[in-house]
């Protein structure tokens, strides 16, 4: 399901079929050390992944990680979402971008400037809180 879009990107729903490009990215140098080990080794645990993170998080609170691919051709270049977090009062803003990907910082930018909106609009109900986005630097 389609969630947002940018001029160049489509932020959607993350798929069991998605799942060896989360593989990809789960274990990408940059993704293990600033975010961490998911534990995610094979496309079925990539599977587990998507439908145990994002899915369960669509299902519970009508959001989560979302797939970031280009609008021209559906390559997808990383995930970002809003996350629900038991240390936090209000939601995170979350981003992982493939080190393949040689504009990051541009499209990161976008994709956080979207989510941030979508935050703003729509999940706000009584106190709010800017959300915190976690910097993935490309290596």
């Amino acid at each position: 399901m389609r969630v947002l879009e940018t001029d160049r990107l489509i932020l959607r729903w993350l798929e069991p079929d998605d799942a060896p490009f989360i593989l990809e990215l789960l274990n990408q140098p940059s993704f293990l050390h600033f975010i961490g080990d998911r534990g995610v080794g094979t496309i079925e645990e990539a599977r587990g992944y998507i439908s145990q993170g994002p899915g369960q998080s669509y299902a519970e609170h009508g959001f989560g990680l979302y797939l970031v691919e280009l609008k021209d051709d559906s390559t997808p270049i990383g995930m970002c979402g809003l996350l629900r977090r038991e240390t936090l009062e209000d939601v995170d803003l979350g981003f992982a971008l493939a080190k393949r990907l040689r504009l990051f910082s541009l499209f990161a930018r976008r994709a956080e400037r979207k989510m941030r909106n979508f935050h703003d609009n729509r999940l706000v109900a009584g106190k709010h809180t800017r959300c915190r986005a976690s910097r993935v630097q490309d290596e």
